[in-house]
C-alpha cells in the first residue's frame, strides 16, 4: 500500500508534511510517558494541559478520540484514549473499536497525512504480537480508496517486521 509507511526511529522528527499526529493518551489528559510525553513537551506542555483542562474538564473515557490544536508542533493532535488489555473484557475488540474511531475522525476532520504509532502498547498492557494483525487489517481497510497516508512509527526493526508480516 502506498499511503501506508511503517518506519522507524523517532516521532518528533518525522512531523516534516503532516497535518496531525496521534497522541495515546491517559484519561486525565495529562503528560504521559512515551510519545504522549514528548508531544506534550514539544507542543509546549504548559499550553497544552491547560488546553485540555479547560476543554475537556472530565478527561477520556476508553475508546475517546478528542482533537486539539499542537501549538508548538504546528500540527493538529488526535488524542486518543486506548482501552487497558488487562481491564477490558475483550481487549483486541476494544482496541479495534478504538481505532475505528479514530479513523472517523480523521475522516471527519479531512486529514490527509497522519502520523501515528501503534497504540496500546507499553503501559496500557498490549503487546506488539497481539496488535499487529488487527491494526494492519484495520488500516487496509480504512485507507482503501483514500487519498489520505498514515505513516505508522514503530521503536525498531524487530518490531516492524511483526506488522510489515502482515502488510
Amino acid at each position: 500500500m502506498k499511503n501506508l509507511r511503517l518506519e522507524i526511529g523517532e516521532p518528533m522528527k518525522k512531523l516534516k508534511g503532516k497535518d496531525a499526529i496521534v497522541n495515546p493518551q491517559n484519561q486525565y489528559m495529562t503528560k504521559g510517558s512515551g510519545w504522549c510525553n514528548e508531544i506534550y513537551t514539544k507542543a509546549g506542555e504548559t499550553l497544552l494541559t491547560n488546553f485540555c483542562q479547560e476543554l475537556f474538564p472530565n478527561g477520556m473515557e476508553p475508546r475517546d478520540v478528542k482533537v486539539t490544536p499542537g501549538f508548538k508542533l504546528e500540527i493538529d493532535i488526535i488524542h486518543v484514549y486506548p482501552p487497558k488489555f488487562h481491564f477490558a473484557q475483550d481487549p483486541i475488540e476494544e482496541l479495534r473499536q478504538t481505532y475505528q474511531n479514530l479513523f472517523a475522525t480523521i475522516n471527519e476532520k479531512n486529514y490527509q497525512n497522519i502520523l501515528m504509532p501503534s497504540l496500546g502498547i507499553g503501559v496500557h498492557g498490549y503487546n506488539h504480537q497481539d496488535v499487529a494483525e488487527m491494526l494492519m487489517t484495520e488500516l487496509k481497510k480504512f485507507l482503501t480508496d483514500k487519498k489520505i497516508t498514515i505513516t505508522l512509527v514503530l521503536a525498531n526493526r524487530d518490531i516492524k517486521k511483526i506488522y510489515q508480516k502482515y502488510l
